[in-house]
């Protein structure tokens, strides 16, 4: 587990559930008997669209892999109580587990997304509950996109807005911002490259430059002394 998904910090977050963020998303449980089921508030206003359960999730997973990483923490309900914040559900279905094993997981988000991409799931502790926690990574080199099924396979590129929530690149703002981001990382791991490769050579003559040495003074010992 990294540093910034150690258990300590997750549990801290389960039981304080801050607001979400860029980098943060509530979702329900999921389960082989919610996935597919029609989520309203997921409604695309531009296309008049309602995702699935687990769909949403996919496309939020994608938004996150383009824009700076994040998680999504499953079993919360979302600003459903009095005072408009989220609270931990406490009756997970059954057979949730099963669902957020790595393979079945990714078997999900495979189906959806080009690349493939890699996530972490911890299953985490509270009230004598296993709460899933997804971890996305970020800084892609390349756009991850999500491909929608039921439009003869149309591809979308999702970001994370300041909202927060999930969006399809439209504005220019976000387009400059998206691509400013890809070039950034993309000489980032040009600049990584290129010091791996300059201190292969360095360390190449300095090997070089002591052997000779090494030569030079053994000769010269020799030589000296009439060995």
């Amino acid at each position: 587990m990294s540093n910034l998904f150690n258990e300590t910090r997750l549990k801290n977050i389960l039981q304080n559930l801050p607001d979400e963020r860029v980098d943060l998303e509530y979702k329900g449980w999921l389960a082989k008997d919610t996935m597919n089921q029609k989520n309203p508030s997921s409604k695309d206003t531009k296309n008049q669209k309602v995702f699935s359960f687990k769909e949403c999730i996919v496309r939020c997973i994608c938004a996150m892999a383009n824009t700076d990483g994040g998680m999504i923490i499953f079993g919360v309900d979302n600003k459903l109580n009095n005072n408009n914040t989220s609270v931990l559900k406490t009756n997970p279905p059954k057979g949730y587990k099963e669902v957020m094993t790595h393979d079945q997981f990714h078997q999900i988000l495979n189906n959806y997304l080009v690349p493939k991409i890699e996530c972490k799931i911890y299953m985490v502790e509270c009230n004598s509950i296993l709460y899933p926690i997804v971890e996305v990574a970020g800084g892609n080199s390349k756009p991850v996109l999500y491909c929608n099924k039921n439009e003869n396979e149309k591809y979308e590129l999702l970001i994370r807005s300041p909202k927060p929530e999930v969006v399809s690149l439209g504005s220019p703002d976000q387009w400059n911002d998206f691509i400013n981001r890809m070039v950034k990382r993309n000489l980032s791991v040009e600049l990584e490259n290129f010091k791996t490769i300059l201190n292969e050579k360095v360390i190449e003559i300095f090997i070089n430059e002591t052997a000779k040495s090494f030569s030079d003074t053994l000769f010269n010992h020799v030589k000296n002394y009439n060995i």
